[in-house]
């Protein structure tokens, strides 16, 4: 199975493009993510199953774009309320920041990692 993230940016546009992925494909839901790093900062993201026989495991992300410690965030809210919905809860991680790593493919790497050690993401097969 491969894993891999899709980066739809950190913009208010971007954010609501993720809601309405899930939204669309709630059957593919697998699991809704609050990513926090030392810095104060989240990512949120949505892990879909793959589609049909494909082993393709889609990542959406909006990276690094929300303030962790602001609670009050109408944002982080949304996407919370959007997972309650849909009937998941967001796994919450923390996580080392993006500007940590070399290359974006290497903190790709970090994080598929880190989400297979909690058993969010299923194993190689």
């Amino acid at each position: 199975m491969i894993q891999r993230f899709i980066e739809l940016g950190n913009g208010y546009t971007d954010f609501f493009e993720l809601l309405e992925l899930a939204k669309s494909n709630a059957k593919r839901a697998h699991a809704f993510l609050e990513l926090q790093t030392e810095e104060g900062r989240s990512s949120l993201a949505v892990c879909f199953k793959p589609a049909g026989d494909s082993q393709f495991m889609p990542i959406y992300i909006c990276r690094e774009g929300f303030q962790a410690n602001n609670r009050q965030n109408k944002r982080l809210a949304a996407f919370y309320a959007l997972a309650s919905e849909l009937g998941f809860t967001v796994f919450k991680l923390e996580v080392k920041p993006k500007s940590a790593f070399y290359d974006i493919e290497l903190y790709d790497q970090y994080l598929v990692g880190a989400l297979r050690f909690q058993r969010i993401l299923p194993p190689l097969s």
